[in-house]
């Protein structure tokens, strides 16, 4: 499941959540570092993301698509769902 959401007060993040990444089968290599803290995932607690990727997501359906390039931070963090799209 997908869902949008604003966080940090209205700034936009897509977050990849790291049960999903590995369950994508994807590679490791493709992720770099990031330590720059995330508020407002969690109320009141401050989360660190492991690291941060940019994916090709597909927008649309078979007759009408177009691809972006769209960076997720990865993190460790419980939830019920796959990855969270935030809004620019």
């Amino acid at each position: 499941r997908l869902t949008k959401a604003l966080m940090d007060g209205g700034n936009g993040l897509n977050i990849l959540y790291a049960r999903t990444y590995d369950a994508m089968g994807l590679h490791r290599a493709a992720i770099r570092p990031t330590s720059a803290p995330i508020y407002g995932v969690m109320p009141g607690i401050r989360a660190s993301p492991l690291e941060q990727v940019a994916l090709p997501i597909t927008f649309g359906g078979q007759m009408n698509f177009r691809i972006e390039t769209l960076d997720f931070e990865v993190m460790v963090l419980p939830s019920a769902y796959q990855a969270i799209l935030g809004r620019p």
